[in-house]
C-alpha cells in the first residue's frame, strides 16, 4: 500500500495499491474492502471531498477519478488536459472542483460532478508535486520541482465558464489578431497564464 486517506466523517478508509484502491468503510469493518479499478497507471494521490461522499484519484495514467464512496455507482474521468503523470489532486471546500497538478508543470481545475475541465494553471517551471485549495476557496498553493512554492488568487474558481471564455478570447485578441480558425479553436474556460497567476 503506497498512500492512505481517511474521510473527514471518519467513516471510509482509503488506500492506494498499484493501479487501483481499496476502500473500506468503517461501518462494516468484517466486510472485504471495494476495489476502485479503471487507471492504467500508479496511484499517485488520492483524496477524500470534504462531504466524505466521494474519492479523488490522481494517477501516472495522466487522468484523474471522482468516485462515489458509497455504492457501486461509475466514476467521474477526469482527462484530456494534461500532457504529463499526474502527481496530486484536491477538493475546492465546497467539493465542486477538483484540482490536479502535473509532472507536465500545469495545474488543471475541474468540475467534479461532470468531468469538464475548467481551465488551466500555468505558474511553475518544472513538475507541480502537491496542489491544495485555500480556505476559501478562491486562492490556490502549488509546490514545484523548480524549487518554488506559489499560494495566488485564483480567478478562474469563482468565475463562471462563459466569463473564463470570453476573457480568454480577449487575451488572445490583445496578443495579436487571431484568425477565425485561433478563434474558435479556443477552449471555452481555458484559462490563462495571466489569469491563473504568472510563473
Amino acid at each position: 500500500l503506497l498512500a492512505a486517506a481517511l474521510s473527514p466523517d471518519g467513516r471510509w478508509l482509503a488506500a492506494s495499491r498499484a493501479d487501483h484502491a481499496l476502500l473500506w468503510d468503517r461501518n462494516a469493518p468484517t466486510a472485504a474492502p471495494r476495489e476502485l479499478r479503471g487507471h492504467r497507471g500508479d496511484l499517485r494521490s488520492l483524496v477524500f471531498s470534504p462531504d466524505s461522499k466521494t474519492l479523488v484519484t490522481a494517477s501516472g495514467d495522466r487522468t484523474a477519478r471522482v468516485w462515489p464512496v458509497a455504492g457501486n455507482g461509475a466514476a467521474v474521468v477526469l482527462q484530456g488536459g494534461h500532457a504529463g503523470a499526474l502527481t496530486s489532486a484536491a477538493f475546492s471546500p465546497d467539493g465542486r472542483q477538483v484540482l490536479t497538478g502535473s509532472t507536465d508543470s500545469s495545474m488543471r481545475l475541474w468540475d467534479a460532478v461532470t468531468g469538464r475541465e475548467l481551465a488551466t494553471v500555468e505558474r511553475h517551471a518544472d513538475a507541480v508535486t502537491a496542489v491544495l485549495f485555500g480556505a476559501d476557496g478562491q486562492q490556490l498553493l502549488s509546490a514545484s520541482a523548480d524549487g518554488t512554492v506559489r499560494f495566488d488568487r485564483c480567478q478562474a474558481c469563482s468565475l463562471p465558464a462563459d466569463k473564463l471564455a470570453t476573457q480568454a478570447r480577449a487575451a488572445v485578441q490583445l496578443a495579436g489578431p487571431p484568425d477565425a480558425e485561433d478563434a474558435s479553436a479556443l477552449a471555452p474556460g481555458m484559462l490563462t497564464r495571466w489569469l491563473g497567476g504568472s510563473r
